[in-house]
């Protein structure tokens, strides 16, 4: 399998992104589970994104990527632990 190009990472990241930003502001349709894939998606392609070494010409923009995935993650991790305390 060859490695996904960092278009196609910020792609995935971004959708991904976009369902954890919904989970987070509790809109209806973004269940908890989906919440919690979207965070499981996040953190992989925040991963992958590590890996691009930083002289790559998108390594500023794979910190910031990185950084801003990560900061949803500790959004939606609040979100949960909102809605553990209300069960």
């Amino acid at each position: 399998m060859a490695k996904p190009t960092f278009d196609e990472l910020k792609e995935k990241l971004d959708l991904a992104c976009a369902s954890l930003r919904e989970f987070t502001l509790g809109h209806g349709r973004v269940t908890r589970k989906r919440g919690l894939l979207a965070m499981k998606t996040v953190e992989d392609v925040c991963n992958r994104l590590a890996e691009f070494p930083a002289t790559s010409f998108a390594g500023r923009k794979v910190t910031t990527l990185i950084a801003v995935g990560r900061g949803r993650i500790k959004a939606a991790e609040a979100r949960l632990a909102l809605l553990d305390k209300l069960r």
